[in-house]
């Protein structure tokens, strides 16, 4: 998002936006009815009359040493938010952590999706997930493919799966129900609760991928719309996002607020990459 919406700038999802007869899914786009380019609608005024919830419960604990910085960094950019004239309304959404938890269907369907992946592309040398497994040909760090390659087949062999799907749909009614009750044009908490891991945390498997304290799992288990948006820099020099999420079909909107707080709070750095000569 550089620059204000013209023919000149476009987005990705002008693309990949629409309705595709042989993918199912895309049929919502009859839902949202998008049209012109998401560029169009890119407005850095708009997020100063715009409602904004602050998930405080999705910020991590001050006396967390590894959550103070990012924690620091999320206050001074909802201040900059604020002083475009937004409106910021702290709200809560009930039992948050266990609805994010027990909503995942990671383990229900990625072994079925990806092994149906691999059938259609013959190129690749591996038939199952379970293959790859069994061989050794994944990173022994990947313990969530490995939680994958030994689950369910198919969603159905999960007890759980048709559980987890009603406790989505529930999970998206409480927070659209928050939404609607504060008058929120979007929520906004921080990407990941603490600084970005070094490789050596990784390695030394300090947490399981479903374990470690990211929140950007939060709108893809709801089933609606979030960005990232740069906020700004550790004192240690790591970037620290700030995520808005919006109501379902409201991209549109959701790309002019956070063309809003890119302009306000104007965190972004370019790279140092070495030169190549």
């Amino acid at each position: 998002m550089r620059g204000h919406g013209t023919s000149e700038h476009r987005f990705a999802a002008d693309v990949l936006a629409g309705f595709d007869p042989a993918d199912p899914y895309t049929a919502t786009a009859a839902i949202g009815r998008h049209r012109g380019s998401y560029a169009d609608a890119l407005d850095a005024a708009a997020l100063g009359r715009a409602r904004i919830g602050v998930l405080r419960q999705a910020f991590g604990s001050n006396d967390d040493f590894r959550a103070q910085g990012v924690n620091r960094v999320a206050r001074a950019a909802l201040d900059k938010i604020a002083s475009t004239g937004a409106e910021l309304v702290d709200v809560t959404i009930p039992d948050l952590d266990d609805y994010v938890a027990y909503t995942s269907v990671y383990f229900s369907r990625s072994r079925a999706d990806i092994d149906a992946f691999l059938a259609s592309r013959p190129g690749i040398d591996a038939a199952s997930v379970s293959q790859l497994y069994a061989e050794g040909r994944a990173h022994p760090n990947l313990d969530l493919l490995a939680g994958i390659a030994t689950g369910p087949a198919t969603p159905a062999e999960d007890p759980e799966y048709h559980g987890r799907l009603e406790a989505r749909e529930r999970f998206q009614r409480i927070v659209i129900g928050v939404m609607a009750q504060n008058g929120l044009d979007a929520l906004c908490f921080p990407d990941v609760r603490i600084a970005a891991p070094r490789h050596e945390d990784v390695l030394a498997s300090r947490w399981t991928c479903l374990e470690f304290p990211t929140n950007t799992v939060i709108a893809s288990q709801l089933w609606m719309p979030s960005v990232s948006v740069p906020a700004g820099f550790t004192g240690e020099g790591l970037p620290v996002g700030l995520e808005l999420m919006a109501l379902p079909y409201h991209e549109a909107d959701l790309l002019s607020l956070a063309y809003g707080v890119e302009q306000a709070t104007r965190s972004r750095r370019a790279p140092d990459l070495p030169t190549v000569g």
